[in-house]
């Protein structure tokens, strides 16, 4: 048994009462007892003589103790001297000599439950058994007995807690209370207090005083993290609570739902309760579900809250969210329920009257914002009660907006820059060198230790916010320019240093920028901004987006960037495998998605799409099932700011087009998201997302290889014009079988494969791996980790990334193989003729280490590079490998596959109704594959190898006339149909219909603008999509048609033909 400092609840009366006597005279205590009873100080005085005189072996102040315990009357008529007012004189002498029967009875008769005299002797019988195991000396009869009164019938414990448990657990706690009551008595000169902790057989009993709730509560919460378990908790009218953990095994029985050890304590109508509120809680999807209902049998209200157990534990908060409002909880009962994620269910118990302080409403709106609070140092502002659930909130949406946005200009950089002017290269690395200089200024916790000292400051940053964007703010124009002013004249007088300075101009600079927010929706998954990324110029970016939307999460922070209003774009989770790691990933975040988008815009140009991404990085510590639950939330914000019921809650709402992809780590809740989409009322929930599974009308990129078909047509067509048969070539492969595009290349590709590098290992053989080996994991979607080395010839070799010193058959040592494997495509070893990136990390190859990628004579170890992984080489290290004669085609020219499949996948749920789009592109098991969806595919394969093919010959023909770099051409290319796209958009050319509906038939598959019909189609497609589509369509087949640099005259009379040819 454990003791912990906690301060004193109030004592039960019993207690100081017969205490009391053992310090006055027999004559004084008699007469203060007569006036408290229902007998006169002489007939307690003859009483006492009497027993005395009888019994001689009983110590006087015992007879004394006893009787007053039994003969006062207690105001509450709660007492035994209440009802021995009619009894004989010898009736109660032997009650007093003997009162174990007599007490028992009286338990009984006063207990809403219906305790038998056995199940009343059962405790006793227990309390002295587990006693005599304990270190308690003061267990007396009497003191027993007083226990088991108090307990039984005065302590205020609810009839549920003795229908539920056994005698013994009963017992269990009486003794565990007698020990916290002694050892607060024996600290009470010090001021010393304690809670007592015991370890039971199935788990720990905690009793301490309510007003230590929080510390408690904090400590179960650690226990909460990695145990499945129960908790009961049960508060006396003195203010001591209960807590009943009980453990858990996670037995094969329970993989999914409540233990049903904890139901076999439940009444019926309690189980039906749970399991019903258990299905609703997986079915509803949201992540936190509340219900509240009335509990008839005792006249309280039933609050039942439910969330997923995702770093952030509500047990206290909530607790304190009560407490806040005035609001008694007598009991409460929390349980962790296992599936593919555990979720916790709380059940709580309060005084009708009092939730009308809160109501409903109010209520889960309350809960739904604890819900967010993060687990680091700015939600700590809250549990420390230093500032509210919104200034934590919004606080801690500063905190990361502004790490990954300020800059401070450095003088000298700025005019390296001037020097540089014209050398776009340089200037990069400037500008990289800048957001470096920047991140390590101003790091996270710098960042964070500044709000957190200016608390005067960081409350008017919070009162501006809501000012401009709380749709229930009075007088927002003129209150704003007041608040504004104060909140400069705070900053001026309290701030001194120059970079804490900077910090909160970037914390105006976010206020300033935001569009709308999602905040001040009364349940939301994370607080989500909409910004006007104009501000971007501050941070050193060239190229501003169309659109931003921040997402600040419990334990997540999350970026989606867009180049244009019609745009889509995978959404990539970013976890850390360690600390470092997660302070590198901190500080590059958004320039990561900023990156992917802006590659993904190049990319895009054949489509009516522009490009988009969303990143996604999981706080230090979180695991794939917490990206998994970060990707909800994250969705969910997307969605409260483009639906339009939520648009009450929203200042300067606008209804919005959105379109989400796949990417790393978020490939499987395609389907989650779609449906949640369709859930929530999203009308073009049908292509909300790409890469969804048939069921839902999706085209797999894997099953159909859609990315590899434009990577695998770029090596093809690399071949046909250097003379080489496919099968005569090496080939290094990044991206194993077990993904989208090493799986694919493997299938796709006929040559000799002498390498593969995945996330298991490194598998070479310069002879050349087993073709067949390969298609069987391929096939089977298995990392090289499961390739049988029988197949291997001597030179080859598997070190996967948890070895440790594997001799290679060259002599050599792989001491680390997860080191190993991440620098393999930079090792001698890796030298083929064809070198294809099908995963890795961004920057794998950059300025510093692209030399490593040429043998001792300086010549390239790879002839032809084509990228397949998106930003796998930076634009300086390709432009330095061309340069050595290596023919190079970079990502945003090779992988546009992927994204014309899932741009067509878009368009058919635009263009048919949910019935029509239901028989011809969703597929059911248990029916043949819909005829037009089969059609439809290879529609789309035909026009991937098309335009792979188009934008090949245009980049080789100009390379072969100017000696431009592929890499160079690619992006001018794509810059050169991006800008036309814009002129044309801009342009009345949509206007015409006829024109208009001319381009949808030669950018539409033939078979989609058939079934639906072209009157059908722009009726149905939104309006800006179909400009996008114009625009797009016409800007392409002009310049693959012109060439990268056409003339104005030649721009004009292909405009000029091609009205002729719709009219």
């Amino acid at each position: 048994m454990n003791s912990h400092r906690t301060p004193a609840g109030k004592k039960k009366f019993i207690t100081a009462q017969t205490d009391s006597v053992r310090a006055e005279t027999p004559e004084s205590v008699l007469n203060r007892l007569s006036r408290i009873s229902a007998f006169s100080a002489a007939e307690l005085n003859k009483l006492f003589k009497t027993i005395c005189a009888e019994h001689p072996f009983l110590e006087e102040k015992i007879i004394l103790a006893r009787m007053y315990w039994l003969l006062e009357k207690n105001p509450d008529r709660s007492g035994p001297g209440n009802f021995l007012t009619a009894r004989k004189t010898a009736d109660i002498e032997n009650i007093i000599l003997n009162p174990r029967n007599f007490i028992l009875q009286f338990i009984a008769s006063r207990t809403k439950v219906s305790f038998t005299i056995d199940r009343l002797e059962e405790i006793y019988r227990q309390i002295n058994k587990q006693n005599a195991l304990s270190v308690l000396v003061d267990f007396s009869q009497e003191r027993v007995l007083q226990e088991m009164l108090w307990w039984l019938t005065q302590a205020g414990l609810p009839e549920y807690y003795f229908l539920t448990l056994s005698p013994a657990e009963i017992a269990n706690h009486i003794i565990i209370n007698r020990s916290y009551e002694i050892q607060t008595e024996l600290c009470r000169e010090q001021n010393d207090f304690f809670f007592v902790e015991y370890r039971t057989a199935s788990g720990l009993v905690i009793i301490g005083n309510s007003t230590q709730t929080s510390g408690i509560e904090a400590k179960i919460e650690k226990l909460l993290e990695k145990n499945t378990c129960s908790i009961s908790v049960y508060k006396t009218i003195s203010g001591i609570i209960l807590y009943i953990i009980n453990f858990f095994e996670k037995t094969q029985a329970v993989e999914e739902g409540i233990h049903p050890a904890f139901l076999a304590k439940k009444t019926r109508a309690a189980i039906e309760r749970y399991e019903k509120f258990y299905r609703l809680r997986i079915k509803s999807g949201k992540n936190i579900e509340i219900s509240i209902s009335d509990a008839p049998s005792t006249g309280e209200k039933r609050i039942m809250i439910s969330w997923l157990q995702s770093g952030t534990c509500l047990f206290s908060r909530i607790s304190k969210l009560f407490i806040n409002y005035g609001i008694t909880i007598d009991r409460k009962y929390l349980v962790t329920a296992n599936g593919l994620q555990t979720a916790f269910i709380y059940s709580l118990y309060c005084p009708k009257k009092q939730f009308l302080k809160i109501g409903a409403q109010n209520l889960e709106s309350e809960l739904n914002n604890l819900f967010l609070i993060p687990d680091n140092f700015i939600g700590k502002l809250y549990d420390q009660e230093k500032c509210g659930v919104q200034e934590t909130l919004f606080t801690n949406a500063l905190v990361q907006f502004i790490h990954q946005f300020i800059s401070a200009r450095t003088p000298h950089l700025e005019l390296l820059k001037e020097g540089l002017a014209g050398n776009e290269r340089l200037l990069s690395i400037t500008s990289f060198l800048q957001r470096k200089l920047d991140k390590d200024a101003f790091s996270h916790d710098f960042i964070q230790r500044t709000l957190i000292t200016y608390s005067e400051i960081r409350a008017s940053l919070l009162k501006l916010f809501m000012l401009r964007f709380n749709p229930f703010s009075r007088n927002r124009e003129s209150a704003n320019i007041k608040v504004r002013r104060d909140l400069d004249l705070l900053i001026e007088e309290n701030v001194v240093t120059k970079a804490e300075q900077i910090i909160f101009q970037y914390a105006i600079l976010f206020i300033d920028n935001i569009i709308c927010t999602n905040f001040f929706l009364p349940r939301k998954s994370a607080a989500a901004f909409k910004l006007n990324a104009a501000f971007l110029k501050t941070s050193g970016y060239v190229n501003i987006p169309y659109g931003l939307i921040y997402i600040s999460g419990s334990n997540f922070t999350g970026f989606h960037t867009r180049f244009q209003d019609i745009a889509r774009g995978g959404i990539r989770i970013i976890l850390s495998p360690n600390p470092d790691k997660y302070l590198d990933n901190s500080d590059s975040v958004y320039e990561e998605g900023y990156g992917l988008a802006a590659t993904q815009q190049l990319k895009n140009k054949d489509i009516a799409e522009g490009g988009s991404k969303g990143v996604i990085l999981l706080d230090y510590g979180c695991s794939r099932s917490d990206g998994e639950l970060a990707f909800k939330r994250y969705v969910d914000s997307i969605l409260d700011l483009i639906l339009v019921r939520d648009q009450k809650y929203i200042v300067n709402f606008r209804e919005e087009v959105l379109f989400l992809g796949p990417d790393e780590g978020s490939a499987e809740l395609m389907d989650w998201a779609c449906e949640r989409a369709r859930i929530r009322g999203y009308k073009y929930w049908k292509g909300f997302t790409t890469g969804k599974s048939s069921r839902l009308g999706g085209i797999s990129h894997i099953d159909y290889g859609m990315t590899t078909n434009s990577v695998h047509e770029y090596v093809m067509q690399i071949l046909k014009k250097t003379g080489e048969k496919e099968e005569n070539i090496s080939k290094i492969q990044t991206g194993g079988p077990d993904g989208d595009l090493g799986s694919n290349e493997i299938l796709f590709s006929r040559d000799k494969t002498i390498g593969v590098i995945d996330g298991s290992g490194v598998l070479y053989d310069p002879d050349g791996i087993n073709r067949p080996e390969l298609i069987r994991l391929a096939k089977k979607r298995r990392t090289v980790s499961f390739f049988n080395k029988n197949k291997l010839s001597r030179k080859g070799f598997l070190v996967l990334i948890t070895d440790k010193n594997v001799k290679l058959p060259d002599g050599s040592i792989a001491a680390n193989g997860e080191s190993f494997r991440n620098t393999f495509h930079l090792n001698p070893l890796a030298k083929a003729d064809l070198f294809v990136p099908c995963g890795g990390r961004p920057r794998s190859i950059d300025i510093t280490t692209w030399q490593k990628l040429l043998d001792k004579n300086g010549t390239p170890v790879f002839k032809y590079i084509v990228e397949g992984a998106n930003l796998f080489i930076t634009p300086e290290a390709r432009l330095k490998l061309e340069e050595k004669g290596v023919i190079l085609f970079k990502d945003s020219s090779t992988n546009k596959g992927g994204v014309t499949s899932s741009s067509y996948e878009v368009l058919s749920g635009l263009a048919f109704t949910d019935q029509e789009y239901s028989a011809r592109m969703i597929v059911n098991p248990e029916k043949p594959v819909p005829e037009f969806r089969k059609k439809y595919i290879n529609e789309i394969i035909d026009k991937i190898r098309e335009n792979s093919r188009l934008e090949f010959e245009i980049l080789w023909r100009e390379h072969q006339n100017t000696g431009k770099p592929f890499s160079e051409l690619s992006d001018l290319l794509s810059e050169k149909i991006n800008r036309i796209n814009t002129d044309i958009s801009g342009s009345n050319l949509f206007e015409n219909k006829k024109f208009a509906e001319k381009i949808f038939q030669s950018y539409v598959p033939r078979s989609l603008l058939s079934a639906a019909g072209i009157r059908q189609f722009c009726r149905r497609v939104p309006l800006n999509y179909q400009k996008a589509i114009f625009s797009c369509e016409l800007a392409k087949q002009f310049i693959y048609r012109y060439g990268i640099n056409p003339g104005l005259e030649q721009y004009r009379e292909y405009i000029e033909n091609r009205l002729k040819q719709a009219d």
